[in-house]
């Protein structure tokens, strides 16, 4: 049984690996292809074609957004906020500025990620905070009261039904191997 969940373990650790790895490939890629495009060294349709590419690998950190004004005739002017990402390629100085920081984060966020697989506090702040983790994978976060709450309310189960089943561990198994040898001869 344990030579499974250390088989699982070590599935799970090589995907996380591995996934994160490639992506710090593609981000290094795509920069490089990047600054080659500002320097009019790479074709204006290839650099395009990565823009979804580039916007999914560069959302783990924050966009920066940056003021823009632009004058639109008498006198007038047009001031905005501005995403990096969606103004995607761009070479104005401070676009390709924050896009060259955002690659470069984005490097850092993934490199990270490889590193921690190989972290135990990592794995142990994981099976601690389980529910915390997997409500935030779900896109639910500590800003409501609400979710909070239900945060709270989970984790809260999840603690007590792990103590439950660290302190009667032998006679869950015996109840189970008793339960399914029923059920299966029946």
């Amino acid at each position: 049984m344990y030579t499974n969940l250390l088989i699982a373990f070590l599935i799970i650790c090589a995907i996380r690996i591995l996934s994160n790895a490639y992506k710090y490939y593609r981000c290094s890629k795509l920069m490089t292809c990047y600054l080659a495009w500002l320097e009019s060294n790479y074709p204006d349709e290839d650099i395009f074609q990565t823009k979804y590419e580039v916007t999914k690998l560069l959302s783990v950190t924050p966009d920066k957004g940056l003021a823009l004004t632009l004058p639109t005739g008498l006198g007038q002017g047009y001031t905005a906020n501005h995403s990096t990402l969606f103004s995607y390629p761009n070479r104005n100085h401070p676009f390709a500025t924050a896009t060259y920081e955002m690659f470069a984060e984005s490097k850092g966020v993934y490199k990270t990620k490889v590193l921690e697989t190989f972290n135990p506090l990592f794995w142990i702040d994981l099976i601690v905070w389980l529910p915390r983790k997997f409500l935030s994978y779900l896109g639910i976060n500590e800003s409501s009261f609400a979710s909070r709450l239900l945060m709270i309310l989970l984790q809260a189960i999840y603690w007590l039904c792990s103590l439950i089943a660290i302190t009667f561990k032998e006679d869950i198994q015996s109840l189970l191997l008793t339960f399914i040898t029923s059920t299966l001869l029946k």
